[in-house]
């Protein structure tokens, strides 16, 4: 039998996720619905030298850094786990531990938004003029239609959750990066922001 207790604003565990899970899917809507035209209009008209920028930003959502740098990790600290003393032994396990873990975030979800894309089939923002930016082709196997949702977004916040479940004290500065990466991605002309 499930027990609810009650949370800090006298909601129980469940009433709270639903009501999160509500918010989310309103604020989607409201992104879907207003932000996506209002925004591709917006960075279509924008400075070019504005958007250089914001495309050359755009590669830190790129996961192969953040794969790259996690295997680098696990297998340094693999290493020294096996020659260096027990102290040093035990931080380089836990530090071998914490590398595996971000890297399965970020590769595990990675593999859930590509499945997601293909089963979407959103148009990108290119195809905006001729499909409109409501235009859905499940299953089409073109990169041109897998916009939903953002892979280089769903790597950044991914990665940002691992970071921020091992140094909470930087949980901050973790998501504030992954959210400008992701923001890049629409001002790249590369997604909608409700993707």
């Amino acid at each position: 039998m499930r027990t609810e207790t009650p949370t800090a604003a006298g909601l129980s565990d469940v009433d709270a996720r639903a009501t999160a899970l509500a918010l989310v899917c309103s604020a989607a809507l409201f992104s879907f619905t207003f932000l996506d035209p209002l925004l591709l209009a917006y960075f279509r008209g924008a400075d070019p030298a504005l958007i250089g920028f914001w495309r050359a930003a755009t590669g830190v959502g790129d996961s192969g850094w953040m794969i790259v740098s996690c295997v680098v990790a696990a297998v340094a600290a693999h290493r020294v786990a096996r020659r260096d003393g027990r102290a040093p032994r035990r931080a380089a396990l836990a530090l071998r531990r914490r590398a595996v873990f971000a890297l399965a975030s970020v590769a595990g979800v990675g593999g859930a938004a590509a499945l997601a894309k293909l089963a979407i089939g959103r148009a990108r923002p290119k195809l905006s003029e001729t499909l409109g930016p409501y235009h859905f082709e499940p299953l089409a196997f073109d990169f041109k239609l897998n916009s939903l949702p953002s892979g280089h977004a769903t790597a950044l916040f991914a990665f940002a959750a691992a970071l921020a479940l091992m140094a909470p004290r930087w949980r901050p500065a973790f998501y504030a990066v992954a959210l400008w990466g992701a923001l890049s991605r629409t001002a790249a002309g590369a997604h909608y922001v409700s993707d």
